[in-house]
């Protein structure tokens, strides 16, 4: 077994020294991560029980966990909190996973439910997900010269197909979406669900928008993008009554172990990010505009949201007219990670995430030397040893707890 140990070593130290410039992931701080290894992932959480016992169901007992009740607790009022939410759950384990216990519970087998195409930045697998649990389904529609979602169009379309929820499943945008209008013009009957996974922690931070307060019944999303946590799940209800009993639900019919040591990972960040995550969220977006602003003055095109703004959020989106695995393989070999895609235009570019580099402690006076990476590689120059030295100066993770 050595061998397999040895792989996974390099494995973990090339990724350790890459810089990851993908729209998708992030790093935990020591802390978090130290949670994360607790040998408490073998053990089940039930709650914290009475008096130290926990009972599920008519006839189940177990023994409970009161000893960490009191950090999920105070996670919970955080996230509630920086959510403007009733109520928060934290019991599902993945994006996904929230995505189809909250569209399970809160609408039946009949019901047509809107969600967005992969071609306007929508995730692959919602269509399939409300089609395969017996629902009807039916796309958005989207305004590519505004680069936001053409209200009066979603409008008819929830009109005429007698739509009983949209769920805005993006991951390729750059600007928020307009829940407020879109809640006027479909009326307060249509359920809507707002996928956060990308924007999470910008919406906590307090820099993108609050759609709960916009208009939004839901929140779902993952919590390893912006928001800078494990590999979970969460969903935020604006109606606090609604969520304890949609919890209730799921957690008696669509989990049966909620994965310990990754929910005290989630609940230390959320933590972390009650104390440091506004600084950091300003931080990507005023990283995110340097980034593309040197670019655009060395000639390449970004996607741009107004006049000398080019992104909202964490992304950036910059065209190349190379096909997308030559681009990734050039950036690979000089031990960058980005992501490619070709939504909302159908022309290909680099979806750069400035999250994680954010997360590493890099600021405005940095991205000149990102931007230099960036152009040479897509020239086909080598930088494999200035990126490496550039990022040997982040190793350290900011905006959270060390041990």
């Amino acid at each position: 077994m050595n061998k397999y140990l040895k792989k996974v070593v390099e494995v973990e130290t090339k990724y350790k020294n890459m810089l990851h410039l993908g729209a998708n992931e992030n790093v935990l701080s020591p802390l978090a991560e130290r949670m994360f290894q607790s040998s408490l992932h073998n053990r089940y959480y039930m709650g914290p029980g009475e008096k130290g016992v926990a009972t599920f169901g008519r006839n189940a007992a177990f023994k409970g966990m009161p000893e960490i009740e009191r950090i999920l607790d105070e996670a919970h009022r955080k996230a509630e909190q920086m959510l403007h939410a009733g109520y928060v759950s934290f019991s599902c384990l993945s994006g996904a996973h929230a995505m189809i216990s909250s569209l399970l519970s809160l609408t039946q087998p009949g019901d047509t439910i809107m969600s967005v195409p992969s071609n306007q930045g929508g995730h692959f697998c919602t269509k399939g997900i409300i089609e395969r649990t017996g629902r009807k389904h039916v796309f958005t529609e989207y305004d590519r010269k505004k680069l936001t979602f053409d209200v009066e169009k979603i409008a008819k379309i929830c009109k005429d197909f007698n739509v009983k929820a949209i769920y805005l499943d993006v991951s390729v945008y750059l600007n928020p979406h307009p829940i407020r209008e879109l809640r006027k013009a479909v009326g307060p009957d249509i359920f809507i669900f707002y996928d956060a996974s990308h924007t999470l922690g910008l919406i906590m931070g307090g820099v993108f928008q609050s759609p709960l307060e916009e208009g939004a019944n839901v929140i779902c999303a993952n919590t390893h993008k912006t928001f800078p946590g494990p590999h979970r799940g969460l969903i935020a209800f604006k109606d606090g009554d609604l969520g304890r009993k949609t919890d209730h639900f799921i957690t008696h019919n669509f989990v049966s172990t909620i994965q310990t040591n990754s929910l005290l990972s989630l609940a230390v960040t959320v933590l972390e990010f009650n104390k440091w995550g506004k600084k950091y969220a300003v931080q990507v977006v005023k990283n995110a505009n340097v980034l593309a602003k040197w670019l655009t003055e060395a000639g390449l095109r970004v996607r741009n949201v107004a006049d000398r703004v080019y992104t909202k959020n964490h992304q950036i989106h910059v065209y190349i007219d190379i096909p997308r695995e030559e681009a990734i393989e050039l950036f690979l070999r000089n031990n960058i990670s980005v992501n490619t895609s070709g939504a909302l235009g159908d022309k290909l570019f680099l979806r750069i995430g400035l999250q994680e580099i954010t997360k590493r402690g890099m600021k405005e006076k940095d991205m000149k030397s990102l931007a230099d990476f960036i152009i040479k590689i897509l020239k086909g120059e080598n930088v494999l040893r200035g990126v490496n030295s550039f990022s040997r100066k982040f190793q350290k993770v900011d905006y959270g707890f060390n041990i």
